[in-house]
Protein backbone atom coordinates (compact mmCIF):
# COMPACT_ATOMS: atom_id res chain seq x y z
CA UNK A 1 0.00 0.00 0.00
CA UNK A 2 1.99 3.20 -1.11
CA UNK A 3 -0.03 5.54 1.17
CA UNK A 4 -0.95 3.89 4.81
CA UNK A 5 -0.53 7.23 6.80
CA UNK A 6 -3.57 8.77 4.72
CA UNK A 7 -7.45 8.02 5.59
CA UNK A 8 -8.71 5.11 8.29
CA UNK A 9 -10.37 2.02 7.54
CA UNK A 10 -13.48 1.20 7.72
CA UNK A 11 -14.78 -0.43 11.29
CA UNK A 12 -16.72 -2.99 9.37
CA UNK A 13 -15.02 -6.04 9.48
CA UNK A 14 -16.34 -7.59 5.99
CA UNK A 15 -15.08 -4.48 4.56
CA UNK A 16 -12.14 -2.49 6.25
CA UNK A 17 -11.73 -0.27 3.14
CA UNK A 18 -9.02 2.08 2.89
CA UNK A 19 -11.32 5.74 2.37
CA UNK A 20 -9.90 8.69 2.53
CA UNK A 21 -12.49 10.40 3.70
CA UNK A 22 -13.68 8.29 6.44
CA UNK A 23 -16.83 8.98 8.05
CA UNK A 24 -17.32 8.89 11.94
CA UNK A 25 -20.55 7.29 13.60
CA UNK A 26 -22.24 10.39 16.06
CA UNK A 27 -23.34 7.27 17.91
CA UNK A 28 -20.90 4.34 18.28
CA UNK A 29 -18.19 7.18 17.52
CA UNK A 30 -16.51 4.17 14.69
CA UNK A 31 -15.11 5.06 11.68
CA UNK A 32 -16.51 4.16 8.14
CA UNK A 33 -16.26 3.92 4.63
CA UNK A 34 -18.57 6.08 2.80
CA UNK A 35 -21.23 3.04 1.59
CA UNK A 36 -21.01 1.91 5.62
CA UNK A 37 -21.26 5.82 6.91
CA UNK A 38 -24.82 5.73 7.97
CA UNK A 39 -25.58 3.70 10.89
CA UNK A 40 -28.25 1.11 9.03
CA UNK A 41 -25.37 0.08 7.23
CA UNK A 42 -23.05 -0.87 9.80
CA UNK A 43 -25.41 -2.26 12.16
CA UNK A 44 -24.48 0.79 14.66
CA UNK A 45 -24.39 -0.91 18.48
CA UNK A 46 -25.31 2.12 19.88
CA UNK A 47 -28.86 2.79 17.37
CA UNK A 48 -31.04 0.74 19.42
CA UNK A 49 -30.30 3.37 22.61
CA UNK A 50 -30.86 6.50 20.28
CA UNK A 51 -34.20 8.36 21.16
CA UNK A 52 -36.44 7.51 18.65
CA UNK A 53 -37.51 11.21 18.36
CA UNK A 54 -34.91 10.64 15.86
CA UNK A 55 -35.56 8.60 12.39
CA UNK A 56 -33.65 8.00 9.11
CA UNK A 57 -35.47 8.95 5.78
CA UNK A 58 -34.76 5.88 3.28
CA UNK A 59 -35.29 8.27 0.31
CA UNK A 60 -32.27 11.31 1.14
CA UNK A 61 -30.88 8.99 4.08
CA UNK A 62 -30.88 12.31 6.52
CA UNK A 63 -32.14 12.06 9.99
CA UNK A 64 -35.45 13.45 10.50
CA UNK A 65 -36.71 14.78 14.11
CA UNK A 66 -39.83 13.50 15.10
CA UNK A 67 -42.11 16.19 16.61
CA UNK A 68 -43.15 15.56 20.32
CA UNK A 69 -47.10 15.19 19.31
CA UNK A 70 -46.18 13.78 16.28
CA UNK A 71 -45.38 9.45 15.35
CA UNK A 72 -42.73 8.57 13.02
CA UNK A 73 -44.80 8.08 9.75
CA UNK A 74 -46.26 11.69 9.94
CA UNK A 75 -42.98 12.87 10.32
CA UNK A 76 -41.26 11.61 6.84
CA UNK A 77 -44.68 12.26 5.66
CA UNK A 78 -44.13 15.89 6.42
CA UNK A 79 -39.90 16.01 5.89
CA UNK A 80 -39.37 17.79 2.86
CA UNK A 81 -37.05 14.77 0.88
CA UNK A 82 -33.88 16.09 -0.68
CA UNK A 83 -31.85 13.42 -2.46
CA UNK A 84 -28.39 13.04 -2.09
CA UNK A 85 -26.23 14.59 -4.89
CA UNK A 86 -24.77 11.82 -7.03
CA UNK A 87 -21.17 12.19 -7.62
CA UNK A 88 -19.95 13.58 -11.07
CA UNK A 89 -18.78 11.18 -12.95
CA UNK A 90 -14.32 10.75 -13.20
CA UNK A 91 -13.83 10.88 -16.85
CA UNK A 92 -10.00 11.07 -17.71
CA UNK A 93 -9.02 13.86 -20.75
CA UNK A 94 -7.34 11.09 -22.68
CA UNK A 95 -10.09 9.37 -25.41
CA UNK A 96 -10.66 5.93 -24.77
CA UNK A 97 -8.62 5.40 -20.88
CA UNK A 98 -11.30 3.58 -18.40
CA UNK A 99 -8.67 3.84 -15.74
CA UNK A 100 -11.65 5.59 -13.18
CA UNK A 101 -13.45 2.59 -14.16
CA UNK A 102 -11.43 0.20 -12.74
CA UNK A 103 -9.71 2.26 -9.99
CA UNK A 104 -12.93 4.06 -8.65
CA UNK A 105 -11.05 5.67 -5.77
CA UNK A 106 -7.90 7.18 -7.61
CA UNK A 107 -8.54 11.24 -7.67
CA UNK A 108 -7.41 13.01 -10.77
CA UNK A 109 -5.24 15.01 -11.51
CA UNK A 110 -6.06 18.30 -13.35
CA UNK A 111 -3.42 19.46 -15.67
CA UNK A 112 -2.75 23.61 -15.78
CA UNK A 113 -1.41 23.51 -19.03
CA UNK A 114 -4.31 21.61 -21.40
CA UNK A 115 -7.13 22.42 -18.05
CA UNK A 116 -8.14 18.99 -18.32
CA UNK A 117 -8.11 16.19 -15.03
CA UNK A 118 -6.17 12.89 -16.53
CA UNK A 119 -5.77 9.64 -14.20
CA UNK A 120 -2.27 8.56 -12.61
CA UNK A 121 -1.60 6.87 -15.96
CA UNK A 122 -1.95 10.11 -17.87
CA UNK A 123 -1.25 12.73 -16.09
CA UNK A 124 1.94 14.23 -17.00
CA UNK A 125 2.06 15.86 -20.29
CA UNK A 126 4.00 13.81 -22.10
CA UNK A 127 1.42 11.02 -21.74
CA UNK A 128 -1.14 12.98 -22.56
CA UNK A 129 0.28 14.89 -25.31
CA UNK A 130 -0.56 18.21 -23.58
CA UNK A 131 -0.88 21.02 -26.11
CA UNK A 132 1.54 23.01 -24.32
CA UNK A 133 4.60 21.14 -25.33
CA UNK A 134 3.87 21.45 -29.51
CA UNK A 135 5.23 24.14 -31.43
CA UNK A 136 3.58 27.36 -31.78
CA UNK A 137 1.72 27.39 -35.07
CA UNK A 138 2.06 30.96 -35.67
CA UNK A 139 5.65 30.60 -35.29
CA UNK A 140 5.53 27.65 -37.60
CA UNK A 141 3.84 29.69 -40.59
CA UNK A 142 6.32 32.96 -40.12
CA UNK A 143 8.99 30.69 -40.82
CA UNK A 144 8.07 28.60 -43.29
CA UNK A 145 6.62 32.39 -44.90
CA UNK A 146 10.14 33.68 -44.39
CA UNK A 147 12.19 30.75 -46.45
CA UNK A 148 9.12 31.04 -48.95
CA UNK A 149 10.37 35.08 -49.50
CA UNK A 150 14.30 34.42 -49.22
CA UNK A 151 13.71 31.32 -52.20
CA UNK A 152 11.26 34.31 -54.35
CA UNK A 153 12.92 37.37 -54.36
CA UNK A 154 16.69 36.42 -55.51
CA UNK A 155 18.89 39.90 -55.43
CA UNK A 156 19.36 41.62 -59.04
CA UNK A 157 22.14 40.37 -61.17
CA UNK A 158 22.95 43.82 -62.45
CA UNK A 159 23.85 44.56 -59.27
CA UNK A 160 27.42 44.42 -57.69
CA UNK A 161 26.92 42.22 -54.67
CA UNK A 162 28.97 42.36 -51.65
CA UNK A 163 31.14 39.25 -49.71
CA UNK A 164 28.13 40.08 -47.24
CA UNK A 165 25.37 39.76 -49.45
CA UNK A 166 27.04 36.24 -51.22
CA UNK A 167 26.50 34.57 -48.05
CA UNK A 168 23.55 31.75 -47.93
CA UNK A 169 20.84 32.59 -45.94
CA UNK A 170 20.94 29.28 -43.51
CA UNK A 171 17.63 28.52 -41.41
CA UNK A 172 17.91 28.68 -38.15
CA UNK A 173 18.24 25.24 -36.03
CA UNK A 174 15.33 24.97 -33.63
CA UNK A 175 17.03 23.31 -30.23
CA UNK A 176 15.96 20.59 -28.72
CA UNK A 177 13.88 20.76 -25.29
CA UNK A 178 15.89 17.90 -23.55
CA UNK A 179 13.86 17.73 -20.72
CA UNK A 180 10.79 16.91 -23.09
CA UNK A 181 13.19 14.25 -25.12
CA UNK A 182 14.20 12.81 -21.72
CA UNK A 183 10.98 12.20 -20.25
CA UNK A 184 9.39 10.77 -23.72
CA UNK A 185 13.37 8.36 -23.39
CA UNK A 186 11.90 7.25 -19.71
CA UNK A 187 8.37 6.17 -20.64
CA UNK A 188 10.42 3.69 -23.38
CA UNK A 189 13.35 2.73 -21.84
CA UNK A 190 14.95 -0.86 -21.02
CA UNK A 191 17.04 -1.78 -18.57
CA UNK A 192 18.14 -2.97 -15.00
CA UNK A 193 14.91 -2.41 -12.62
CA UNK A 194 18.10 -2.96 -9.87
CA UNK A 195 19.73 0.42 -11.08
CA UNK A 196 18.75 3.23 -9.09
CA UNK A 197 16.97 6.07 -10.38
CA UNK A 198 19.64 8.81 -9.07
CA UNK A 199 22.49 6.54 -10.92
CA UNK A 200 20.72 6.07 -14.31
CA UNK A 201 21.88 7.64 -17.86
CA UNK A 202 19.68 7.66 -20.46
CA UNK A 203 20.64 6.85 -23.93
CA UNK A 204 19.76 6.35 -27.44
CA UNK A 205 21.05 3.28 -28.84
CA UNK A 206 21.41 2.22 -32.04
CA UNK A 207 22.51 -1.80 -32.62
CA UNK A 208 24.67 -3.72 -35.25
CA UNK A 209 23.35 -3.80 -38.72
CA UNK A 210 23.68 -7.46 -38.21
CA UNK A 211 21.10 -7.62 -35.87
CA UNK A 212 18.45 -6.28 -38.01
CA UNK A 213 17.07 -4.18 -34.89
CA UNK A 214 15.75 -0.92 -34.42
CA UNK A 215 17.20 2.00 -32.57
CA UNK A 216 15.88 1.50 -28.49
CA UNK A 217 16.39 3.98 -25.71
CA UNK A 218 18.29 2.30 -22.78
CA UNK A 219 19.60 2.89 -19.35
CA UNK A 220 23.03 2.12 -17.90
CA UNK A 221 24.33 2.60 -14.59
CA UNK A 222 26.12 5.85 -15.48
CA UNK A 223 29.23 5.04 -13.02
CA UNK A 224 30.08 1.79 -15.12
CA UNK A 225 32.88 1.62 -17.93
CA UNK A 226 32.06 1.90 -21.59
CA UNK A 227 33.43 -1.62 -21.80
CA UNK A 228 30.67 -2.85 -19.45
CA UNK A 229 27.83 -0.81 -21.20
CA UNK A 230 29.28 -2.70 -25.06
CA UNK A 231 28.88 -6.03 -23.40
CA UNK A 232 25.12 -5.29 -21.97
CA UNK A 233 24.18 -4.10 -25.48
CA UNK A 234 25.63 -6.94 -27.19
CA UNK A 235 23.94 -9.40 -24.79
CA UNK A 236 20.47 -7.37 -25.28
CA UNK A 237 20.24 -8.06 -29.13
CA UNK A 238 22.17 -11.44 -29.06
CA UNK A 239 25.26 -10.18 -30.94
CA UNK A 240 27.93 -12.50 -30.61
CA UNK A 241 30.90 -10.79 -28.76
CA UNK A 242 34.50 -12.24 -29.10
CA UNK A 243 36.58 -8.83 -27.75
CA UNK A 244 38.35 -11.00 -25.00
CA UNK A 245 39.94 -13.39 -27.84
CA UNK A 246 40.33 -11.20 -30.69
CA UNK A 247 42.90 -7.96 -31.52
CA UNK A 248 41.83 -4.42 -31.20
CA UNK A 249 42.34 -4.04 -35.05
CA UNK A 250 40.25 -7.47 -36.06
CA UNK A 251 37.48 -6.90 -38.21
CA UNK A 252 34.57 -8.44 -35.87
CA UNK A 253 35.91 -6.43 -32.93
CA UNK A 254 32.69 -4.39 -31.59
CA UNK A 255 33.17 -0.86 -30.82
CA UNK A 256 31.26 1.78 -29.17
CA UNK A 257 30.70 5.37 -30.84
CA UNK A 258 28.46 8.35 -30.01
CA UNK A 259 27.62 10.75 -32.76
CA UNK A 260 28.40 14.40 -32.99
CA UNK A 261 26.17 17.21 -33.53
CA UNK A 262 27.32 16.90 -37.24
CA UNK A 263 26.27 13.14 -36.94
CA UNK A 264 30.22 12.27 -37.22
CA UNK A 265 31.03 9.04 -35.30
CA UNK A 266 33.69 9.59 -32.42
CA UNK A 267 35.48 6.01 -30.72
CA UNK A 268 34.34 6.07 -26.68
CA UNK A 269 37.20 4.54 -24.63
CA UNK A 270 36.07 0.82 -22.77
CA UNK A 271 38.14 2.39 -19.60
CA UNK A 272 35.89 5.42 -19.53
CA UNK A 273 33.09 6.02 -17.07
CA UNK A 274 30.13 7.10 -18.42
CA UNK A 275 29.22 9.80 -16.57
CA UNK A 276 32.77 11.90 -17.56
CA UNK A 277 32.19 11.30 -21.59
CA UNK A 278 28.37 10.96 -21.98
CA UNK A 279 24.72 12.52 -21.31
CA UNK A 280 21.52 11.73 -21.00
CA UNK A 281 19.77 12.06 -24.71
CA UNK A 282 23.29 10.64 -26.16
CA UNK A 283 22.81 8.84 -29.36
CA UNK A 284 25.84 5.77 -29.81
CA UNK A 285 26.27 3.07 -31.96
CA UNK A 286 27.37 -0.36 -31.02
CA UNK A 287 28.90 -1.80 -34.51
CA UNK A 288 31.79 -4.10 -35.84
CA UNK A 289 35.02 -2.27 -37.09
CA UNK A 290 34.37 -3.82 -40.55
CA UNK A 291 30.98 -2.23 -40.94
CA UNK A 292 32.45 1.12 -39.74
CA UNK A 293 33.61 3.79 -42.53
CA UNK A 294 37.13 4.37 -43.04
CA UNK A 295 36.58 8.06 -42.69
CA UNK A 296 35.96 7.62 -39.19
Amino acid sequence: MELPHIGKQCSLSKCQTLDFLPITCPFCQKTFCGPHGLPKDHDCSKWSQVDRRVVQCNTCQNMVLVPEKSNVEQALKDHICKPLEQPKEKKCGVTGCREFEQHKIILPVHCKGCDKEFCLKHRLKVDHGCPILEVDEKETRKQAAREKLSKTFTPSKTTTTSSTSSKKITKPVAKKNIMVELMKMKSKAKGSSSIPLSARIYLNVEFPKECNRSNQPMFFDKTIRVGKMLDTIADSCNVKNDNNKITDTDPQRLRLFQYSTEDNLIPLDAASKLESILNNTDRILLERLENVPKEQ
